[in-house]
């Protein structure tokens, strides 16, 4: 049953991740039929462009509850195209649920994702089988979930503890099959909880910026302004208080003007919520995701730092990839994605001048442009479509 005052539930931020074509947003609008909150369709949950093409581009955020825990749940992309937008979502969640289709078994894009969550801190896994309808072959199943588990320990995570659900989210979002939802909400409730402290100062990873920069002069807006969304990772976010952007560049000083959370205006919000600031008197050419929304005077960014990378191995492609992994060697430039910050960098290797695909070394990295570094889980660098590199920071210089 659920309470009838569900924003007093515990948070718990889930991301859906797989291979394209797997079911995540169908798996996702299924669950909005067993739990509390408005149901959604699958074509509800992309917009027009992502009808067309028949894949999710950007990553989307639902909110519904269980019985003990209120979800907010991220669709995140799956092709690799739009790898960096996985990226973004992952650094927003503390629980993943791997779909992976039974019919094509586990595959590149599956892979890569396991190791994001990896690297962005995420240690708790969810495995959904989907599509089981299609197969007729026990033996068959067996062998797909035993593939995955092997996977899953390959990456990094517990892979025989990790709970394994079977179903298909396709009869599921027709109310043909339901049961496996049931497991999986019950999984969701089961799942650790991340403490966070609410008493801090503020830091908000900026995710996504839309501008109400012009709406003053339409009158829709009573001041000129630029909507944040992100979910905050520490403190708690009042209307009208003074803030400041931290990170690509100097400081900008502005205030909230208005709060809201899932198109609900609020008056605050604590550490976990997925909030939206309305941030005024910092024009929005002058804001970029990858910021962060902080109490003035508790953040410092970082322009170089130490880390220790563990370079994507070879055996990590298919053979039918025309790519192979990266070899890397002092002044390779790739992208590197901390939080929701994507920045171009400078690596320097330190104990060797080249690293071979799957070596562990310690690399000095500098960034085009500061940021804060500071209370990151991890960071992944990437080159085009390809992931080059995992880390963690292990000092900050300057």
């Amino acid at each position: 049953m659920i309470p009838s005052d569900p924003t007093r539930l515990p948070i718990l931020a889930v991301g859906v991740i797989g291979s394209v074509q797997d079911g995540k947003t169908t798996l996702a609008a299924a669950l909005t039929r067993v739990t509390a909150g408005p149901p959604r369709s699958r074509e509800q949950l992309l917009d027009r462009c992502e009808r067309l093409r028949g894949v999710t581009i950007l990553g989307k955020c639902l909110e519904y509850c269980t019985e003990q825990r209120r979800i907010f749940h991220w669709d995140c992309p799956g092709h690799p195209d739009h790898g960096k937008n996985t990226i973004k979502a992952l650094s927003q969640v503390d629980v993943v649920i791997l779909v992976v289709s039974v019919a094509e078994g586990v595959r590149e894009q599956t892979r890569e994702h396991l190791q994001f969550a990896r690297a962005l801190g995420v240690a708790h896994v969810i495995v959904f089988l989907n599509m089981c309808d299609l197969l007729d072959v026990p033996e068959l199943l067996d062998l797909v979930e035993l593939e995955t588990r092997e996977l899953l320990g390959a990456c990094g995570f517990d892979g025989d503890a990790a709970p394994v659900i079977r179903g298909s989210a396709e009869l599921a979002a027709r109310d043909e099959w339901r049961e496996p939802l049931y497991a999986l909400r019950d999984a969701l409730d089961a799942a650790p909880l991340q403490l966070r402290d609410a008493a801090g100062p503020l830091v908000l990873p900026v995710v996504r910026t839309y501008s109400r920069w012009y709406a003053r002069y339409q009158g829709i807006a009573p001041v000129p302004s630029t909507v944040l969304a992100g979910r905050i990772e520490r403190g708690t976010l009042r209307h009208g208080d003074a803030l400041e952007l931290v990170g690509h560049g100097p400081v900008r000083r502005g205030r909230a003007v208005q709060v809201r959370s899932f198109e609900r205006v609020v008056t605050e919000l604590a550490a976990g919520e997925s909030a939206g600031c309305q941030f005024a008197e910092v024009p929005p050419w002058d804001i970029a995701a990858g910021m962060v929304l902080a109490t003035p005077g508790t953040l410092a960014t970082h322009r170089r730092f130490v880390a220790r990378l563990a370079l994507t191995r070879s055996d990590a492609r298919p053979r039918s990839t025309w790519r192979p992994p990266f070899a890397l060697a002092s002044g390779y430039r790739p992208h590197l994605y901390v939080r929701a910050a994507d920045i171009t960098c400078t690596v320097t290797l330190t104990d060797a001048p080249r690293a071979e695909p799957g070596e562990r070394v310690t690399a000095l990295i500098e960034l085009d442009v500061p940021t804060v570094l500071a209370g990151a889980a991890g960071f992944i660098l990437r080159d085009a479509h390809w992931t080059v590199a995992t880390g963690e920071i292990a000092e900050l210089l300057d």
